[in-house]
């Protein structure tokens, strides 16, 4: 058990907090772990794995969507946009990653898909 579930469970025995409001701030944690960015582009790296490109694409979206100050988040959905062969886009993804300012880890990733791509940072 997680220790979040724990400290609710002690929450509701030892406080007044009615359990309605309890479950609609554990209902909120949910959907925020559901839907944070990090695991969106995750997930659509997984996808991609798997072959299932529109699903990856769709996911790449949804993490852009999120956070759009993100490289990582438009690092990836080049990635998909390659498989996809939308180079076009792909590379215009990158070129976004690069201006967010992006770790040295990721710059070079980034450059590297861009050279491989055949067009300049």
């Amino acid at each position: 058990m997680r220790s979040s579930h724990i400290a609710v469970i002690i929450s509701v025995l030892c406080s007044a907090i009615p359990a309605q409001t309890i479950k609609e701030s554990h209902a909120d944690e949910a959907l925020l772990e559901k839907y944070h960015p990090t695991r969106a582009h995750k997930t659509s790296g997984l996808i991609l794995k798997k072959g299932d490109r529109l699903a990856a694409l769709r996911d790449a979206d949804e993490a852009v969507n999120l956070d759009p100050k993100d490289a990582t988040n438009y690092a990836n959905r080049a990635a998909v946009m390659r498989a996809l062969s939308r180079n076009d886009d792909a590379i215009a993804d990158l070129r976004k990653g690069l201006t967010l300012n992006p770790n040295e880890t990721r710059k070079k990733q980034i450059e590297t898909g861009l050279q491989e791509l055949g067009a300049a940072p």
